[in-house]
């Protein structure tokens, strides 16, 4: 296969220049190969496991990651990642007889990249601290990012203007909806079990700290 390429949003794309494949009844198999994710090279190959009911193809990456790339994924502009790291990933399809799946799971110890979400995840590009994240392309899920970064877990989905968090958290647990573009004016609602808001404190907009409201009633 040669000059492949995958789009699967403006944002997120695949491409490799040469893949050797070969093929036999549900069996597909690769040598390594190298693969372009958003342009950052990837060691990589394609696998089958197959069963009486099933075909899982499972496509391994090795490469660097940077932290435009994550953006992307969460589809903010808010400047919350700098720099890049080391990544493995898996993009798996699961074919069955009346479902498919289809799943992108990557994980890093961010050595090169900072991060600064709230005061929530805060770390510097020198610090290595793990990241895994997990992405339900298909089926459709209500909330279909999953991110764990050290002891914070996060289920993120989005629409046209807004991010929703579900946090699991030594420092919160409960629900933040927040604008996709930081701005002057920053309104940031939130339903808690409990919060320590100190995780605000160095949020930047231009003209200081955000606007916040807590209340009591779920997010939707």
């Amino acid at each position: 296969i040669n000059k492949l390429y995958i789009k699967y949003s403006d944002s997120i794309y695949l491409s490799s220049n040469n893949i050797n494949l070969s093929t036999s009844s549900r069996l597909i198999t690769t040598d390594n190969f190298k693969i372009g994710i958003n342009d950052k090279v990837q060691k990589s190959k394609l696998t089958t496991i197959t069963t009486r009911n099933s075909s899982r193809y499972k496509l391994t990456s090795v490469g660097i990651i940077d932290s435009q790339f994550i953006e992307d994924i969460f589809q903010i502009d808010a400047n919350s990642f700098d720099g890049e790291s080391l990544a493995k990933s898996n993009i798996i399809y699961d074919m069955k007889a009346n479902q498919q799946k289809l799943t992108l799971f990557l994980s890093s110890d961010m050595h090169g990249l900072s991060v600064n979400i709230f005061d929530l995840i805060s770390k510097t590009s020198e610090e290595k601290v793990g990241l895994s994240l997990k992405y339900q392309y298909l089926p459709t899920m209500v909330y279909p990012l999953k991110i764990s970064i050290d002891k914070h877990e996060m289920n993120i989905k989005h629409d046209e203007d807004n991010i929703y968090l579900k946090i699991k958290s030594p420092i919160a647990r409960g629900l933040i909806k927040t604008p996709k573009v930081f701005s002057s004016h920053l309104d940031i609602h939130g339903s808690f079990e409990f919060i320590d808001t100190a995780i605000f404190k160095n949020t930047n907009t231009s003209m200081g700290l955000p606007n916040i409201n807590i209340k009591s009633r779920h997010l939707k």
